[in-house]
């Protein structure tokens, strides 16, 4: 969204100064971090890095914006295709309908055993309550105490979702690393990624903090590399550090007041703004 507001490579040094100061804050409130994930991302953030410092020598800003933004409309279509409603056949154990071949079998002649002659007492069956010598009454184990009729060996454990594939985990961190490096915008990217990931919201904050927290730090080489930083920009920083704090209050303030569903519908929905901003400015 920074690359919408000032110019892309100019903003950049001033952007990124800007973020460190928020990302301090970032990491020092929200704990809950996914480090597994930031594992298979970081190593291939610094390729990502790599490619955008040599790509903002070699285009403009115009192209800059529209292949970020490109980039972005891509991810943006791709999570809400896997969001789309799948169709899903009847459900098991549901009434049969009329006619089918469940209903007639519930219909058909009772069996000769299942009938007696008139006048005559139909055999014993051994009942639920009913008990042979030396056999173990129903709902008590051999220990003497109740059973509940299921062991603790046979209930279904929850299983956690999988993280991201490792392909898609490197070629999110290139895709971040170069937006991030080109006109600080890898935050639709990684938003995308940990909503596939389906991380719940705490920990997708914490881990998206730390994430660029330290890919900010990695990017200050290239940006003073490139001769970004100037006494301007500095003062410009110092200048609107205290909006960044008020920023970062109103986030803790507001984050703990939306459902996980809402926050992903509107981290989406952002997505697809700013892809779709940068693509037509």
């Amino acid at each position: 969204m920074f690359a919408l507001a000032m110019p892309a490579k100019e903003s950049t040094a001033t952007v990124l100064l800007l973020l460190l100061v928020g990302d301090v804050i970032a990491v020092s409130r929200y704990r809950t971090v996914s480090w597994s994930l930031l594992i298979r991302l970081i190593p291939s953030v610094l390729p990502g890095l790599a490619l955008g410092a040599l790509f903002m020598n070699v285009v403009d800003d115009v192209t800059m914006r529209r292949t970020i933004g490109g980039l972005l409309l891509v991810m943006v279509l791709l999570q809400l295709w896997q969001r789309r409603p799948r169709r899903t056949g009847p459900a098991r154990g549901t009434a049969a309908a009329p006619g089918s071949g469940a209903a007639k079998a519930d219909m058909s002649p009772a069996s000769p055993q299942d009938v007696s002659a008139p006048g005559t007492t139909p055999p014993e069956t051994p009942s639920s309550g009913s008990t042979s010598p030396g056999a173990t009454p129903a709902g008590i184990n051999a220990s003497g105490t109740a059973s509940t009729g299921t062991s603790s060996s046979e209930a279904p454990a929850a299983t956690p979702t999988p993280p991201p594939h490792w392909v898609r985990a490197v070629a999110t961190g290139i895709a971040a690393g170069f937006a991030t490096m080109t006109a600080n915008a890898a935050g639709p990217v990684m938003a995308l990624y940990f909503l596939a990931a389906r991380v719940d919201k705490a920990r997708f904050i914490g881990t998206n903090a730390w994430f660029f927290f330290l890919v900010n730090l990695s990017k200050t080489p290239f940006t003073t590399a490139l001769g970004l930083y100037s006494p301007t920009n500095l003062l410009l920083v110092v200048a609107l550090i205290p909006a960044v704090l008020v920023g970062a209050m109103f986030g803790i303030w507001i984050i703990g007041r939306v459902t996980q569903r809402q926050f992903e519908l509107v981290t989406i929905a952002a997505s697809a703004i700013a892809s779709l901003a940068l693509l037509l400015r």
